[in-house]
């Protein structure tokens, strides 16, 4: 007897087939959805801990720091140089949330309470 295996095409076929099946035969599944993802707890802990007085305070100290090394530290090393520029960047960012807020603009970070409120989205939808 003559036999061929099957062809690696037609088993993807079949792949695809059930893949197909399982998702009409179990929707909710395949459509489910999360309210609360697991790394939004921790992502806000992380935004308050950044915008207190105390890591303004600190970011404002770094900038100084870096402006000072950069301005007044004569010959620096390539990767000195490039530790000055992190930190330096790394001090914006954590004060851009202030600055912000200094300038009369916040953000609560979630699109439920705009909407909640009738502010208008500006495109965030």
């Amino acid at each position: 007897m003559d036999r061929r295996p099957s062809s690696p095409t037609s088993l993807t076929g079949y792949a695809y087939a059930a893949l197909l099946l399982c998702a009409l035969l179990i929707p909710g599944v395949a459509l489910a959805q999360a309210t609360n993802l697991p790394y939004e707890d921790g992502l806000a802990t992380l935004r308050t801990s950044l915008t207190g007085p105390v890591p303004f305070i600190i970011s404002l100290v770094g900038i100084v720091a870096c402006g000072a090394m950069l301005i007044f530290g004569g010959e620096i090393s390539g990767f000195l140089r490039t530790l000055v520029f992190i930190v330096l960047v790394i001090s914006i960012i954590v004060q851009a949330t202030q600055v912000v807020e200094l300038l009369g603009g916040s953000w609560t970070g979630d699109v439920r309470h705009a909407v909640a409120l009738g502010l208008p989205l500006g495109g965030l939808v």
